[in-house]
This record gives C-alpha cells, structure tokens and sequence, in this order.
C-alpha cells in the first residue's frame, strides 16, 4: 500500500487538469491523461504482486509505450518546426514497432529495459528541445515549460540506474531495491512535482 502513496501526484494531476479542461493546451490534456494512465498502471500493478500473485511486468512493458506516444504527442503538439514535428510523428510509429520487436524476441512477462532506455533518451532530447529553444514553441503560455524541466531531470536521472539494473540484481538484490527507492521514487515525486507546479501556473496566469 505504500508503493500507491507514490502515485498520489498522479491524481493531483488529474483533478488539477479536470479542474482547468477548458484552458487547457491539447499538449496538457495530454499530458493529463499520462498521469491517470499511470495511476492506472501502478493499481493494477499493486493488484498483480499484492492480490493475484503474478508479476507486474508485462503492466509496465506496455505502459512504457503508452508512456511514450502520450509525452512525445504532447510536446509534438507544442512545437511548431515542421522538421521536427516529422521527426518526433516517426517516432510515434518506431517506438511502439521497437517494443513489438523487442517483445518478440524476449520475455513479454519481463520487465524491457531497452525499450525503457531508448524511449527515455528520446523523450529527453524531445523534452530537451521544447526547453532550450524558445522560438520552437507554439506559445511559452501553455504550462509545458516547467513539465519539460520536470521530464529531462526524471528520464536523464533514472537512465543510467535502470541501465545497470539487471546488473545490480544479480550481484545485490537488496541494494537493487534499496536504490530504486532513493533513485526512481525521489526523482519521480521531482517529476510531478514540476508537471504539477505546469497546472497551477495556469490558474496563477488566468487570475
């Protein structure tokens, strides 16, 4: 039950997004729908471990492809280069063929590492671009800005320790547990922090 208090910035998301859904930019609403589909994720998550006794890992190999089409369509949306819009619009046709063809060669019921490394690292340039350029933006009054910030310190940070993950499980199970804790948990609360900082800045501007 204590895993779930971690997705309470989820809902928060949410209602923030129900509250303000007719000011909202189609990259927010996006972005909205993001965090219920992984509120969604972490409850059936907790149902397959705490109640049916199953793993959860085929829950998170197809909510990082969700994941993916959700952010990369939101900031797609958000920018007005044609170029890059073309770029990331193909990347919404690999990834999901890139996890399809990765899944067939592996464990489907086993967590996809490569998948959730390659979609990070391109969501991150993608979130990237969004920040540094501000002439590439549609408008710099949708609320994106303080949710990219929030995306490039979340994908940028975790990378790394889910590379090394497998490798740490095998030498040290429970220092694997402990650093996801401190890692993920940490930097994801960072995460929806700023996304929902994203929402209240839109009240703050309307008011």
């Amino acid at each position: 039950m204590l895993k779930l208090i971690f997705s309470s910035p989820q809902l928060i998301i949410f209602i923030l997004a129900l509250w303000q859904r007719k000011n909202l930019s189609f990259g927010m609403k996006l972005i909205a729908v993001q965090a219920l589909v992984s509120l969604g994720t972490d409850i059936l998550a907790f149902l397959c471990i705490e109640f049916w006794g199953i793993t959860n890992a085929f829950v998170y190999n197809i909510y990082m492809v969700a994941e993916f089409l959700l952010i990369a369509a939101a900031f797609e949306s958000a920018i007005n280069s044609p170029r890059i819009k073309s770029l990331i619009r193909t990347s919404l046709f690999l990834i999901p063929a890139f996890a399809l063809y990765t899944y067939t060669f592996a464990d489907f019921f086993r967590f996809n590492y490569l998948v959730l490394t390659v979609s990070f690292l391109i969501l991150s340039i993608i979130n990237l671009v969004y920040l540094i350029f501000p002439d590439l933006r549609v408008t710099s009054n949708d609320g994106l800005f303080p949710v990219s910030i929030g995306h490039v310190i979340y994908f940028l940070g975790v990378t790394p320790y889910f590379v090394g993950r497998e490798l740490i499980i095998e030498n040290s199970p429970d220092l694997a547990d402990v650093l996801f804790d401190y890692i993920n948990n940490a930097l994801a609360m960072c995460r929806y922090g700023f996304i929902i900082f994203g929402f209240i800045s839109l009240s703050i501007r309307k008011a």
